[in-house]
């Protein structure tokens, strides 16, 4: 466990970047540490490794106070992300992340070879391996940033806007694959952002602060959704909060409609039936049809899996389909139904019904990823 008790930060020439912040950061748990420029996110960070000494409080990690470890001992228990992964360029890939490892007093061969584990724990095949970092893409480049964190398996990893430098594809992927590490290596994580989406997507908890280093709120991020602290908290948040929201609500029990599913033969002899969702011989959807006798076929725009995709993706699916409706699939791709984008929100304010009253709701809320 990670605790800042009171902890303060001022520079010699008044200025204040972290002000009496409390909170505690639990063992195994991703926290994100979210706000405007000059909230003193990073200096609250590089605290926890004593790259940032404070000025009042105290930082303890497993109970202990940060300034009574050796900096050096301190920080060979905590992984390192920054923004332009910070690699060294005349080394190869898996020499940089073999690095910590022989810091540690592993042979070459044992470093090498724990690189080679790590790399292809965070998707890198062994064909990058003797690349140099110039060689790589932004991606690929954060990526090795991480593995390289990751090598000496250090229990607390410590993360400055990692996948700020990418573009939003890329980024999306780098989210995805760290989420994918935490369920599997359950690490003690601190991510620091300006993203409320990143934030709300990578949290378990999210520290929200305020510029002057001021903690204006600390919890989960559907309490952050659907109960703001205050007005800045709500500001931050921004005022599609209500769409954020419904990240957190599973689309495993939709009613799906089955009847505007067709064969592409079906489809031109149902003059006059409405939006039909066209399927071919596999059942796969390749598009939609109006039903009127000189309509054409359009795209069927991109499907979701229940369950596995949140209502957030489905009411995206059903705005964008030019017929209003998402279209569902199963893992091989093959439809099961279509529900529309009217149905979806019907779905979402039941499930608030429910939530208020405290009654059992057809769309369980609860984070997914």
């Amino acid at each position: 466990m990670i605790t800042f008790d009171n902890v303060g930060k001022r520079y010699p020439d008044g200025t204040v970047a972290v002000d009496g912040l409390s909170l505690e950061v639990p063992t195994g748990t991703l926290t994100v540490f979210v706000g405007p420029s000059g909230c003193g996110k990073t200096t609250s960070l590089r605290m926890i490794n004593r790259m940032v000494e404070p000025s009042s409080g105290r930082v303890l990690v497993g109970g202990r106070d940060v300034r009574d470890e050796d900096p050096r001992i301190l920080r060979r228990g905590i992984g390192y992300v920054i923004q332009h992964a910070g690699l060294f360029p005349h080394r190869t890939v898996i020499d940089n992340v073999a690095t910590v490892p022989r810091l540690l007093g592993a042979s070459r061969k044992e470093a090498r070879a724990t690189a080679m584990d790590v790399l292809t724990r965070v998707g890198l095949g062994k064909e990058l391996a003797q690349r140099y970092p110039a060689q790589l893409s932004g991606g690929q480049q954060q990526r090795v940033g991480v593995a390289r964190a990751l090598a000496a398996d250090p229990p607390i990893l410590l993360m400055d806007e990692p996948f700020s430098a990418v573009d939003p594809v890329v980024r999306k992927d780098l989210q995805d694959e760290l989420l994918r590490l935490q369920s599997v290596l359950a690490k003690t994580i601190v991510l620091v952002t300006h993203d409320i989406d990143e934030a709300i997507k990578l949290g378990d908890r999210v520290a929200v602060l305020r510029p002057g280093g001021v903690l204006a709120q600390y919890a989960t991020p559907e309490e952050l959704l659907t109960s703001p602290a205050d007005d800045f908290v709500a500001g931050f948040l921004g005022v599609d909060r209500g769409v954020r929201l419904m990240s957190f609500f599973s689309s495993a029990d939709l009613p799906l409609r089955t009847d505007p599913i067709v064969t592409r033969d079906a489809a031109e002899l149902a003059v006059g039936d409405g939006w039909l969702l066209v399927v071919d011989d596999d059942g796969r959807p390749t598009g939609w049809r109006d039903g009127s006798a000189d309509a054409e076929f359009l795209p069927a725009g991109k499907p979701f899996v229940p369950g596995r995709d949140p209502l957030r993706v489905v009411l995206d699916a059903a705005v964008l389909s030019p017929s209003g409706h998402a279209v569902a699939v199963d893992d091989d791709g093959r439809a099961l139904g279509v529900i529309s984008g009217e149905e979806v929100t019907a779905a979402v304010r039941a499930a608030h019904n429910h939530r208020e009253a405290g009654t059992p709701s057809p769309l369980a809320m609860r984070k997914l990823r």
